[in-house]
């Protein structure tokens, strides 16, 4: 008999610079396993989560685009992940998942202390980062709940300048992902498979029972460009995709355009696979450098006669 053996390999990208036809223009940093990551409003530095390799606990590192230097930025006794950078570039908001309390918070670039934004201390329920509005208003996240069988997402809005309470957020009645929000803070777009694929939408803000879907054969990750006129998302191929976008009185969207594909070994629709500079016309992807496909597999031949050898 045969058997094939291939060894467990932690699958590894490069933060590599694009252009809008796929042309590869530079990497940043170093590769490594790399999860989710927002790229600075300036365009000059890049936040991202990665695991300690000693922990396996994920950390926040900022990487400086130009010279490809990385600098520690939150190491925990707990995960920390989801990074989304401020406006004006001064902070970083992202989830803290700790044992008895689970919060989301927002930290001085430079360092400083925390100011917790939302939390939650129930058992079998998490809450994720998914963005902050332009004007720091608004944060948007995902609240997780899970039991032994299952795990779903919700939306969730949530007024930074009030006390009013979160503001559900399940359009379809369906879990959601990626919920991001306009740069005018008047519209947000989502990923949901409530037409039994996933599919892209925008509604108003907040939240109501209007929606428009803008994808139109299957997406997820939507990303708007900063001056909101375009609207960014992943076919289920793993292929870029921009739409001309009217974010007026009446929302209006045209039709998507393939921009090019990723190099992306799966397509994960709850995570960042790339993101946007504010004019568009670059892409920071963590391009696949190793895959756990990529192991070599090693065939043992004759195997039961290797059980009857004695020592």
């Amino acid at each position: 008999g045969l058997v094939a053996l291939r060894p467990t390999v932690q699958r590894r990208a490069q933060l590599t610079l694009f252009d809008r036809t796929g042309v590869r223009l530079g990497a940043v940093g170093e590769p490594g396993p790399f999860r989710n990551f927002d790229w600075s409003p300036d365009g000059r530095a890049v936040v991202f989560a990665r695991p300690n390799p000693e922990t396996g606990r994920q950390q926040l590192w900022i990487a400086d685009v130009a010279r490809g230097a990385t600098s520690l930025f939150v190491a925990a006794d707990t995960n920390v992940n989801d990074p989304v950078w401020t406006a004006d570039g001064r902070s970083v908001v992202f989830n803290l998942d700790g044992r008895e309390r689970r919060a989301v918070v927002m930290r001085p670039a430079m360092g400083g202390p925390d100011r917790e934004l939302v939390a939650t201390d129930v058992q079998g329920s998490n809450v994720l980062t998914e963005d902050i509005s332009r004007d720091g208003r608004w944060l948007a996240y995902l609240r997780q709940v899970w039991t032994p069988e299952s795990s779903t997402h919700f939306g969730a809005l949530k007024r930074l300048d009030t006390e009013d309470p979160p503001v559900s957020f399940r359009p379809g009645g369906t879990p959601i992902a990626e919920l991001h929000i306009a740069p005018d803070g008047r519209f947000v777009a989502w990923t949901d498979d409530s037409s039994g694929r996933f599919e892209v939408y925008v509604a108003p803000l907040p939240p109501g029972e209007q929606r428009f879907q803008v994808s139109n054969a299957g997406g997820v990750q939507p990303r708007f460009r900063e001056d909101g006129r375009e609207l960014f998302y992943l076919a289920l191929d793993g292929t870029l995709m921009a739409v001309d976008i009217d974010l007026g009185d009446k929302l209006k969207a045209g039709t998507p355009q393939a921009l090019f594909r990723l190099p992306l070994d799966e397509i994960e629709p709850g995570s960042d696979q790339y993101d946007a500079a504010p004019d568009g016309k670059r892409f920071l992807v963590p391009a696949v450098a190793t895959s756990p496909q990529d192991a070599p597999v090693s065939v043992l031949v004759n195997w039961p006669t290797l059980l009857d050898r004695t020592p």
